[in-house]
């Protein structure tokens, strides 16, 4: 059965599927409407923007299936590492990976995991068996490194490797995924900073082009600036890599006082604009460390956690007391006890440890990039308020030789800018909630200098 002509329900879960038939019926809607659109908006500029959407939106069918799959690929990505965790305690026991992949906690929320195995029932409903089941999964999965793992994990099985080099074989994937998870993060925070910097640069460029520009060009500038940064700092606040933890949606929050500083910088309000920022900030630091201290005390009960299991004991109280870290993997693995066994739920516990103290490796680097991102962030809002400040004071000379209008908005649109711009370094440098200081810093500065 297929819908439209690009898309085979067997390639999709159900959900999935449902979803993409309904998206693509919708946007086919869409595109009826902005066929109407130069009926009731007559000009040029209406009819350029139906021809663009249109058929954008119209041939849907063909472009859309290709970006859920990347989307897919994505998601899969950043939930691999809390997947192999799960598999970890049972590595040593006789349950099979078919088994444990239909058998995955719906608590552990692995939404793009889950949606693979719902293709792997179809297809073992299909007839096949559980081998080639996987091995059909291996190869039609949207994420080539689950599909490396699968052909790597059957071919472990069926050449007879010992319990512990599988163990060993799921915490290579986990680092490896880990690893490649934080090196991507930090390239797509790197490029949220650069765009930032270039919007930010490039006021002074629009306004070293004096006589032709106006300041309808400078605001434009100003709208794109503010749009795209708050929302490529959401992006970054969502796609943190995680293991076991909850998302960081409260991160989201600081954006606000952030913004309400940004649009009170523009209506002209000087240094009463810094009230949101100054009220914020105190309990965002205060909140940050105590976060510290609960992470802290987390990491130490799964170490004893991992002791007590080497030894024997029981380990159920720590475990549970390094959820803030160990999210509900740390339940699941709890569960598996019976099957897996104490010494296999040891050895997960000792490895997702070591997952965790990775991982804050990790983003240790990452904040140390951060503060250097800070540091030229602010460095360039200097640098443009400065720029604009000796343009405007060669032209000044000039009669007749610069539009004054632009560069009163360019200086003021930048100032009410410094507060978001630094916002996406803030983000890299991995606090539960990320600092309102590199704002509150900017935004002093360039009131200051302006």
């Amino acid at each position: 059965m297929k819908l439209f002509r690009n898309i085979e329900v067997s390639a999709y879960g159900r959900r999935d599927y449902r979803l993409i038939k309904n998206t693509i019926l919708c946007l086919k809607m869409a595109s009826f409407f902005f066929l109407l659109l130069p009926l009731l908006y007559r000009g040029y500029e209406t009819i350029i923007v139906t021809l663009s959407i249109t058929p954008f939106l119209f041939l849907s069918e063909f472009w859309l299936p290709g970006l859920w799959k990347k989307m897919e690929g994505a998601g899969i990505d950043a939930e691999m590492p809390a997947f192999l965790a799960y598999l970890m305690p049972y590595a040593r026991s006789s349950r099979g990976l078919v088994d444990l992949m239909i058998s995955i906690p719906k608590s552990l929320k692995l939404r793009f995991i889950e949606s693979e195995v719902e293709r792997l029932r179809r297809l073992i409903n299909m007839g096949m068996d559980s081998r080639k089941a996987l091995k059909t999964l291996a190869k039609t999965t949207p994420n080539q490194r689950l599909g490396k793992f699968l052909f790597d994990y059957l071919n472990a099985e069926y050449m007879g490797t010992t319990k512990h080099s599988i163990v060993s074989l799921l915490y290579d994937y986990a680092i490896s995924s880990l690893k490649e998870k934080w090196n991507a993060y930090a390239e797509f925070g790197r490029g949220v900073v650069e765009i930032g910097l270039g919007l930010t640069l490039s006021f002074a460029i629009v306004i070293s082009l004096a006589p032709i520009a106006g300041p309808n060009i400078v605001v434009s500038l100003a709208i794109i600036a503010f749009i795209i940064i708050p929302l490529m700092s959401i992006g970054l606040i969502i796609t943190m890599p995680k293991i076991g933890g909850e998302k960081r949606y409260d991160a989201i929050l600081s954006l606000v006082p952030a913004l309400l500083t940004s649009a009170m910088l523009a209506e002209g309000f000087g240094y009463i604009s810094l009230i949101p920022l100054l009220v914020a900030a105190p309990f965002i630091e205060a909140y940050n460390a105590s976060i510290k201290k609960k992470a802290s005390k987390a990491l130490e009960s799964l170490k004893l956690a991992a002791e007590k299991a080497k030894i024997g004991k029981r380990f159920d109280e720590e475990l549970y007391k390094a959820r803030f870290v160990a999210g509900n993997i740390a339940e699941a693995i709890i569960s598996s006890e019976k099957i897996a066994g104490k010494m296999g739920v040891s050895n997960a516990i000792e490895k997702l440890e070591q997952l965790i103290e990775e991982s804050e490796r990790l983003s240790e680097s990452l904040r140390i990039q951060s503060i250097l991102m800070i540091a030229v962030s602010i460095a360039s809002l200097i640098i443009s308020i400065l720029s604009i400040n000796f343009i405007s004071s060669i032209y000044a000379s000039i009669p007749q030789g610069i539009n004054v209008g632009a560069v009163a908005v360019a200086r003021n649109l930048i100032i009410s800018l410094s507060p978001i711009v630094t916002f996406p370094s803030s983000i890299l440098y991995k606090e539960r909630v990320p600092s309102l200081l590199p704002s509150l810093v900017s935004a002093i500065a360039l009131l200051f200098i302006k």
